[in-house]
C-alpha cells in the first residue's frame, strides 16, 4: 500500500498550484517592478502606433463594405486600447516573452479585447482556457477565429501583428507549470483503481478481478498515452505514471485472469478423474450381503 501511496501523493503534488505561476525572491515588488511595468506600457503603446499605421496604409478595396466597415470599427477600439494603458503583465508565464490572451489579473491582450468588445466574450473564454499562451499564427486553424477575422477583414497575418509579447519582471523566479487540476482528478481516480486492482489481484487471484484489472489497466494506459504530448513537463510526467501504472495493471489481471482459469480447470480435471469407494448391498444365492463398490472416474 505504501507504492499506491506514494504514486497518488506524486500525482497530487504534481497539480499543486495553477498552472503557471511565478514566486517573489524573497520580497514584494518593489521599485524595479514599477518601472518594468512603465516600461512595458511605453513600449507596448509604440507597437501600437506602428499597427495602427499599418493597417491605415492598407489597400481596402478588395474588402466588402461591412468588412471595410468592421475593420475601422476595430482600429478605433485599438486606438482606445492603447489609449487605456492598461495591458497584460507576465507574472511568471514564461522565462521569456510571450503572448497571452488574458492574463491572471484578468486583463486581455489587444487581440482579445477586440474581440470580446465585438461580443465574442465566448471566443476568448475559450482561447485563454485552451491555448493562452499561442501566437495568432499558431491558431490559424481554429474556424472560429479564422471565420471572426474574415468578418473584421484582417488577415491572419494582421492579427499577430496586433498580438504583442509581453516581458517577464526582472528577477522572476519561475515555477515549472503544474498538471491541470481535470487531469490530476483523472489520473487519481483512474490510477488509482488500476493500482487498487493490482494490489487485489496480487493477493487473491480471481477471474472478476482479473477483469477489473484489465479495464482498470486499459484506462489508465489510454489517459496517459493520450496526455503524454501535454503542454509541460510536469503533465508529461503524470502521463508516463499512468502508462506505467495501467500497463502493470494490465499485466497482472492478465495473470490473475489466467491463473483463475487454470485454477477452475484444475478443479474440473480432479471432479472428473477422481476414484470413489462407497457401500453397496450385492444380492448373491437369493441373499443380501454388504459390499463395497470402487468407482472410476475419466
Amino acid at each position: 500500500m505504501r507504492f499506491q501511496a506514494a504514486v497518488l501523493l506524486g500525482i497530487v503534488i504534481a497539480t499543486d498550484g495553477p498552472s503557471t505561476r511565478s514566486k517573489s525572491s524573497g520580497h514584494e515588488p518593489g521599485s524595479g517592478h514599477a518601472a518594468h511595468l512603465r516600461s512595458e506600457a511605453r513600449r507596448l503603446q509604440a507597437h501600437f502606433d506602428s499597427v495602427l499605421v499599418e493597417l491605415e496604409e492598407r489597400n481596402v478595396e478588395a474588402l466588402r463594405p461591412g468588412q471595410r466597415a468592421a475593420r475601422a470599427t476595430l482600429a478605433g477600439w485599438l486606438r482606445e486600447y492603447r489609449d487605456s494603458g492598461v495591458f497584460p503583465f507576465n507574472a511568471g508565464f514564461a522565462a521569456q516573452a510571450v503572448p497571452i490572451f488574458r492574463d491572471h489579473r484578468g486583463v486581455l491582450c489587444a487581440m482579445a479585447f477586440l474581440i470580446a468588445r465585438s461580443g465574442r466574450q465566448d471566443m476568448v473564454d475559450r482561447i485563454a482556457q485552451t491555448r493562452n499562451l499561442a501566437l495568432i499564427a499558431e491558431l490559424g486553424q481554429d474556424a472560429g477565429l479564422a471565420s471572426w477575422l474574415d468578418s473584421a477583414g484582417l488577415s491572419l497575418a494582421e492579427a499577430g501583428r496586433i498580438q504583442p509579447s509581453y516581458e517577464p519582471p526582472p528577477g522572476t523566479v519561475f515555477k515549472e507549470d503544474a498538471v491541470s487540476s481535470s487531469y490530476a482528478l483523472g489520473s487519481i481516480v483512474v490510477s488509482g483503481t488500476a493500482i487498487g486492482t493490482g494490489f487485489l489481484n496480487l493477493a487473491k487471484p480471481t477471474r472478476t478481478g482479473g477483469l477489473l484489472g484489465l479495464v482498470a489497466g486499459a484506462g489508465a494506459t489510454v489517459l496517459g498515452l493520450g496526455n503524454l504530448d501535454g503542454d509541460n513537463a510536469a503533465t508529461a510526467r503524470v502521463a508516463i505514471a499512468n502508462v506505467a501504472i495501467g500497463s502493470a495493471a494490465l499485466a497482472i489481471g492478465l495473470r490473475s485472469l489466467l491463473k483463475a482459469n487454470h485454477r477452475t480447470s484444475e478443479l474440473r480435471l480432479t471432479n472428473h478423474r477422481r476414484i470413489t469407494l462407497s457401500p453397496v448391498i450385492l444380492a448373491r444365492e437369493s441373499k443380501l450381503q454388504p459390499g463395497l463398490g470402487l468407482r472410476l472416474g475419466f
